[in-house]
């Protein structure tokens, strides 16, 4: 579909479900490459968050910490409202250690622990307030 419909205008979708196909089926280079090319041609695509993070985490499997770094500072930016936000803070947290980096990396754990805790302090407040 890439090569014969190449301004498509959702081969952003496309390029998704084919890096999915490919780490479905243990093929994470090919995943990894596929990702890079959604990055890079649409950015502002709809899949950043996720594909960002999904780089990160094959990148980090391959212990390319300072990439993988990069790749969940950029869903970092897109703050809470990722679904993806807490679970990169704290593997941006692991690359920042793995990269002999400790203060950093507590700076970003204690991110994800403030980022929860608040947002269980604002569930329980609303729980057990009295109508």
């Amino acid at each position: 579909m890439l090569k014969t419909y190449p301004n498509y205008e959702r081969n952003d979708s496309v390029l998704y479900q084919l890096a999915r196909a490919y780490e479905l089926n243990a093929q994470p280079d090919k995943a990894l490459a596929t990702l890079d090319k959604l990055v890079a041609s649409y950015p502002k695509s709809h899949y950043m968050d996720e594909a960002q993070f999904r780089r990160g985490e094959l990148l980090f499997s391959n212990k390319a910490y300072p990439a993988a770094q990069n790749a969940y500072e950029a869903v970092i930016k897109f703050g809470s409202a990722s679904g993806f936000y807490n679970q990169s803070l704290y593997k941006h947290g692991w690359s920042l250690f793995k990269q002999g980096d400790s203060e950093r990396s507590l700076e970003s754990f204690s991110h994800v622990l403030d980022s929860v805790l608040v947002r269980r302090r604002i569930r329980s407040c609303w729980w057990s307030s009295t109508p």
